[in-house]
């Protein structure tokens, strides 16, 4: 029964709604100009037109299905043929989809591009030369970061060209900064091997230890395992303390001027310590004091040795009232004049005896002279067994000679005859 021409206006106006479905649809169903949303497997939903009487798919949420003109599918009905090339479609090279990236990169990107891709998500496939170009005179031409959080940033801008890392930066691997200056260097850790430090601009080194592991130089100063040398003059000049420890019961420094004539200075326990010098023809090692100034020698323990060979010749003791004690014949000798000043009493001594006594009025008394005379202020007192006085040259010409015979009266008082 044909239909009537209300039932042909409604079926139309019923063709013209969008359908829905799974799979392309079929050539069979649908008139020309209708609307299909598909969901399409690996496509996402795609819009379908049905043009020619053949559904062409014109739009996607996902990515286009391999060719836009569908052949058959959702229905199970015939199929029909379509372009399965893109070399047989036509106005390719009309630019009327501007939402495209064109290959040739004539056309910039107007927004942010997000790979989703992994390892190899951006790739390089020119054999030669790559790059990636930024804009010149840019405070902040290209930022790599973390969210908001800035790792690294290249600077163009005019004469201030430069990266800022703003995170730390770790270099696993050999780095040639090619003799560019690097200024505000910290080195917290690590080791720096094989280069020189300040070769052409010289400058201020701190640390604490300095291991080499073999001779180590500083500007002509050679520092070997157990020798220091230099081939020049040596100079420590320190603000405070030098110390110079060996670590062991007994240091011992040597000053050599080879390997036979030298000076030691040795440190024993409790801080015993001796200078002494070695000469291998044993004649000629002295030791020379020579000061602009004052030389002093301050004991302690008070007492100062003068010894030869080991043997005590000499001993100072330097107490409230000191004492030099020689050990042998003992002699004075002296190219000019040599005087001894006392402000108090002289007194001089042999084998135990008093021989010398030279009192503060400037009297003279011999032999342990004690006597209370009448009258003391003889300027020679003498008191010698047998009361013999002589004197004069060695034959005697010229000797006068009194002994004196005597009596003693009372106590204190004698009375001399002289013959």
């Amino acid at each position: 029964m044909a239909l009537t021409r209300e039932e042909r206006k409604l079926l139309h106006q019923k063709s013209q709604q969008p359908t829905f479905g799974s799979g392309k649809p079929n050539d069979d169903d649908g008139f020309n100009g209708d609307i299909s949303y598909r969901k399409v497997e690996g496509s996402g939903t795609v819009q379908y037109l049905k043009e020619n009487n053949s559904w062409t798919a014109i739009s996607s949420s996902g990515e286009m299905p391999p060719i836009r003109v569908a052949g058959g599918g959702g229905g199970g009905g015939s199929s029909s043929s379509g372009v399965t090339s893109h070399n047989d479609l036509t106005s390719l090279s009309t630019d009327d989809h501007v939402q495209y990236l064109l290959i040739d990169g004539s056309r910039a990107m107007t927004g942010d591009l997000s790979l989703g891709g992994g390892d190899g998500a951006l790739t390089f496939t020119v054999a030669g030369e790559n790059s990636i170009k930024i804009p010149d005179n840019q405070a902040s031409a290209l930022i790599i970061e973390e969210a908001n959080t800035a790792y690294l940033t290249f600077v163009t801008t005019n004469s201030g060209e430069k990266m800022q890392f703003h995170k730390a930066l770790d270099i696993d691997a050999v780095s040639d900064f090619g003799s560019n200056a690097m200024t505000n260097v910290n080195i917290d850790s690590g080791a720096i091997d094989g280069t020189a430090i300040g070769a052409n601009s010289h400058s201020t080194i701190k640390g604490t230890t300095i291991d080499a592991t073999t001779d180590f130089t500083i500007d002509g100063l050679v520092i070997t395992a157990d020798t220091i040398t230099n081939d020049a003059a040596l100079t420590v000049d320190a603000a405070g303390d030098i110390i110079l420890d060996a670590n062991s019961g007994v240091t011992k420094f040597y000053l050599a001027g080879d390997t036979d004539d030298l000076c030691t200075l040795t440190v024993a326990a409790n801080g015993a310590t001796t200078i002494a010098t070695n000469d291998i023809d044993g004649t000629a090692g002295d030791l020379t004091l020579d000061a602009d100034g004052d030389i002093i020698i301050d004991a302690a323990g008070y007492d100062i040795y003068f010894k030869n060979g080991g043997y005590e010749r000499l001993r100072m003791d330097t107490d409230a009232s000191p004492t030099l004690a020689v050990t042998g014949a003992f002699t004075i000798e002296g190219s000019a004049s040599i005087t001894l000043t006392s402000i108090t009493d002289f007194i001089v001594n042999t084998r135990g005896s008093e021989r010398m006594f030279v009192d503060d009025d400037g009297s003279i008394f011999l032999h342990d002279y004690a006597q209370n005379l009448n009258n003391n202020n003889y300027g020679i007192n003498n008191k010698k067994d047998l009361y013999h006085f002589t004197t004069g040259n060695g034959d005697f010409s010229q000797n006068y000679t009194i002994i004196s015979e005597y009596e003693v009266l009372s106590a204190g008082q004698f009375e001399a005859y002289p013959s």
